[in-house]
């Protein structure tokens, strides 16, 4: 994935670059979320980032599953998340 560093994304990602860059302002009332990480070899790591990222001397991965719920922008209702 090539990430535009001059455009404004909010997450979800799949909502895509806000057009204007304005930054939304959303309220997430209702989140539960699971974190873990662990040390990976840096050159596994590296075939996986998009070309504008790289390991750093520590190759940390961060693992998240979160569930977002009562959202006013989805009119009460929500989404599940995974993220690497």
């Amino acid at each position: 994935m090539k990430v535009d560093p001059s455009s404004y994304f909010s997450m979800p990602l799949i909502m895509g670059p806000i057009r204007d860059g304005t930054q939304l302002k959303v309220n997430y009332p209702q989140v539960e979320a699971l974190v873990f990480q662990y040390l990976t070899d840096p050159e596994a790591l590296a075939e996986l980032l998009p070309d504008c990222y790289h390991p750093t001397h520590e190759p940390l991965v961060s693992v998240i599953f979160s569930e977002n719920n009562g959202l006013d922008f989805m009119a009460g209702g929500g989404y599940r998340l995974a993220t690497v």
